[in-house]
């Protein structure tokens, strides 16, 4: 039995307010027919990351750090798949670099050298080209690993331990740092690699994407921080 004093104003009390006391009696909660008598059971009381008692669009009119977080956690989404296609197609491409000659053109990648449209893998590796595919190779298993948690973060109910957001930033942040080790370990190898002057050595676009993707990257991981700091804020309301 709970008790509550509502105030208002009586013709017959000398007070311009008074206090009456209203005794309510909850209503019984009734547990699932067929249960097991010994457990308890716990009437759900929170929709999926909303307020108590709102739907999804009351909850987004009524707080807008719910709106931001949503904003921020598809803004990075989206921004990690963009860099974990370019890391892909970089990746797996063979025009790194490009040589123009007398005898006509050549270029390669991180796996194979083309001459004259055949393709061959080099029999001996440097050790910077070894170096470049693995950390390219991490930072694409990084940026994988960072869509999957935004994708989670976005679609999936379910409180866990650890924020996924926060998750997410955290990978998201360690595949641009593998990134920049990748394309700087190669940039500085290739720059003054060719020492033939009649041959002229230049970048291309399979080069150009793996720095691409190096921003992307920094603000996929920066966007999903702003939606872990949202979403911290938001659940303590």
């Amino acid at each position: 039995m709970d008790t509550y004093c509502l105030l208002g104003h009586s013709l017959s009390s000398p007070s311009p307010t008074s206090c009456f006391l209203l005794r309510i009696s909850p209503a019984p909660v009734t547990p699932p027919a067929g249960g097991d008598t010994a457990r308890t059971w716990v009437q759900p009381h929170r929709l999926c990351r909303g307020h108590p008692g709102r739907s999804g669009s009351q909850d987004a009119a009524r707080w807008p750090g719910s709106r931001e977080m949503q904003a921020c956690g598809v803004g990075s989404c989206l921004l990690a798949t963009l860099s974990l296609v370019l890391l892909c197609v970089a990746l797996s491409t063979d025009y790194w670099l490009v040589a123009y000659g007398p005898g006509g053109t050549a270029h390669s990648g991180l796996w194979q050298v083309c001459v004259v449209n055949e393709c061959t893998s080099p029999d001996h590796i440097t050790g910077y080209i070894q170096a470049t595919r693995a950390f390219l190779i991490l930072a694409t298993l990084a940026t994988a690993a960072s869509v999957l948690f935004l994708l989670v973060s976005l679609t999936s109910c379910l409180h866990s331990p650890v924020s996924t957001y926060l998750l997410a930033a955290i990978t998201g942040f360690a595949a641009g740092s593998c990134t920049l080790i990748a394309m700087g370990v190669f940039s500085g190898e290739s720059w003054h690699k060719n020492p033939d002057r009649m041959i002229q050595l230049t970048f291309e676009w399979s080069f150009y994407l793996g720095w691409a993707a190096l921003p992307l990257l920094g603000l996929g991981g920066a966007f999903a921080l702003v939606a872990h700091k949202r979403h911290s804020g938001y659940e303590s309301v």
